[in-house]
């Protein structure tokens, strides 16, 4: 079976230097400040694509800014239980070789 591995990642507008600074010394100071995955799952702006015509709720379920997704390249699901342990096991494999 083929799969397709793809990358995910939250596009930002990133803030200047100056910004940066100013709000990090704010921050010290109030500890009440929402933490950066709950500005993310409350933002509007991400700009995830689309995979089959939802989109990926990862991001917001889980406070990522960039993730990967392994899907079979053929529309088919993968049900058998072996199949599924090899595929988890050769994924654990080469990312721990990525490494």
């Amino acid at each position: 079976v083929l799969f397709i591995l793809k990358h995910y990642k939250l596009k930002t507008n990133e803030p200047e230097e100056e910004e940066k600074s100013e709000e990090t010394e704010n921050a010290a100071d109030d500890d009440d400040l929402p933490t950066q995955a709950c500005i993310d799952a409350q933002s509007c702006v991400n700009d995830f694509l689309r995979l089959e015509g939802d989109h990926l709720q990862i991001a917001r379920y889980y406070g990522l800014r960039e993730f990967l997704v392994l899907i079979p390249a053929k529309n088919m699901a993968i049900t058998d239980e072996t199949r599924i342990k090899i595929l988890l096991s050769s994924l654990t494999i080469a990312v721990s070789n990525a490494n």
